[in-house]
């Protein structure tokens, strides 16, 4: 909210959370339905533990089902600049990290991660099977092993012995 230059929020920055509300809120009601889950988490914090350390992060919106977890993370870029698939790269490593706690969690389940852009009304999904989940918790490790000894330091939201 607000420029970078001018803290101050305008009428069209309060519409724009309005609208952005609106767009997150009826997902929401959607997936909910679609999905039926038994369990709903909303801001629920998560922790990947790695042989070089700990990710931890925030679930937007967590549906659990007998079978799978369906994490789901709400975004509000502009998405007249950049297109959707574009964004969804930028993000996709945040969702991997939270695919990689819940498999830890619970490694029966199959994890579904979704971004979902308010600005444009669209959502990305990506399916994460058993294996898939194995390897991409020996691609975390190994990056983040390499972040840190790059780094030489700690790492935001990384914590480990490094």
């Amino acid at each position: 909210l607000g420029s970078v230059l001018d803290d101050t929020v305008t009428e069209e920055d309060l519409d724009r959370v309005e609208e952005y509300t609106a767009h997150c809120l009826q997902f929401r009601e959607r997936i909910v339905g679609e999905e039926s889950p038994t369990t709903i988490h909303e801001e629920l914090s998560v922790v990947a533990r790695l042989e070089a350390g700990r990710i931890v992060g925030d679930i937007d919106l967590l549906l659990v089902t007998p079978d799978s977890y369906h994490v789901i993370d709400y975004k509000t870029n502009d998405t007249s600049d950049r297109s959707v698939d574009d964004l969804a790269e930028k993000y996709w490593p945040q969702l991997e990290v939270y695919a990689a706690a819940l498999y830890q969690n619970d490694d029966s389940r199959t994890v579904h991660t979704t971004l979902y852009f308010a600005d444009a009304d669209e959502q990305r999904t990506t399916t994460h099977d058993l294996l898939s989940l194995d390897i991409l918790g020996d691609d975390l490790n190994t990056q983040l092993d390499e972040l840190t000894q790059s780094t030489g330091s700690a790492v935001p939201g990384v914590q480990g012995d490094h």
